[in-house]
C-alpha cells in the first residue's frame, strides 16, 4: 500500500457500529443536561471499552457527530432521535417545551400585526366610503335628470295636437250647424215680409 493510499485511509471517517452510536446517543440524552452543556469527554470515559481510549477513532467520529448534533434545531433534532429510536431526556424536553412556546409567541405576534394591519386597512376603506357613496349618488341623480329631459323631448305635446286638431274637428262641427243656421234665417227672412204685410192691412 502507498503512502498516499495510507493517508486517504486515515482521513477517512472511522466506521462506528450503529449500536455504538445509538448508546452514545441514548447517554447524551440520559444526562440530563441540555446538548450545550455536555461534555462528551466524560461519556467516552465512563466506558472505554465502548468508546476506546482517547483519540481513537471512534471517539473521533463520535465527537464529530456529536458537533452536528449540537447544530441541530429543536425540531431537528426531536427528528434525529425518532430516527434512531431514542427517547428524548427531560433536558431536552424541557428545551423543546420553550422553543415550541417561543415559537408560538411569534406566530401571535406575526398575527397580531397581521390582524392591526387588516383592521387599518379596513378602516381606511371605510372612511373613504362615504364620499364614494356621495360621487356614486350625484352619478346616479344627473342620469335620471339626463333621462328625464330625454324624455320630455321624446313625448308629445299633448296641448299642441289638440291645438293643432281643434280647428279642423270645429269645422267640420260647425260647418252643418253654419249651414242650418243659414237655411232657418232664410226661411224666417222670407215669411218675414208677409207677416208684416198682413199686420199693415
Amino acid at each position: 500500500m502507498s503512502s498516499d493510499e495510507t493517508k486517504a485511509k486515515e482521513k477517512a471517517p472511522p466506521v462506528v457500529k450503529s449500536h455504538v452510536q445509538k448508546d452514545f446517543i441514548q447517554r447524551l440524552e440520559a444526562s440530563g443536561q441540555l446538548r450545550s452543556d455536555i461534555s462528551t469527554q466524560g461519556i467516552f470515559n465512563a466506558d472505554k471499552g465502548q468508546f476506546g481510549e482517547p483519540g481513537s477513532a471512534v471517539r473521533r467520529f463520535l465527537q464529530f457527530e456529536f458537533k452536528n448534533i449540537q447544530q441541530k434545531s429543536p425540531k431537528a433534532y426531536l427528528a434525529y432521535l425518532d430516527k434512531w429510536k431514542v427517547t428524548p431526556g427531560f433536558a431536552f424536553r424541557a428545551e423543546l417545551r420553550e422553543y415550541l412556546a417561543e415559537e408560538a409567541r411569534a406566530k401571535k405576534k406575526k398575527g397580531n400585526k397581521t390582524v392591526e394591519d387588516t383592521a387599518s386597512a379596513t378602516q381606511a376603506t371605510s372612511e373613504l366610503t362615504p364620499s364614494e357613496s356621495v360621487d356614486k349618488d350625484s352619478d346616479d341623480e344627473s342620469i335620471n335628470d339626463d333621462k328625464k329631459s330625454v324624455d320630455d323631448d321624446e313625448t308629445p305635446d299633448s296641448n299642441s295636437s289638440s291645438t293643432n286638431e281643434s280647428p279642423e274637428e270645429d269645422h267640420i262641427t260647425s260647418e252643418p250647424f253654419n249651414k242650418q243656421e243659414a237655411t232657418n234665417s232664410t226661411i224666417k227672412d222670407k215669411r218675414t215680409p208677409k207677416k208684416i204685410a198682413f199686420e199693415v192691412e
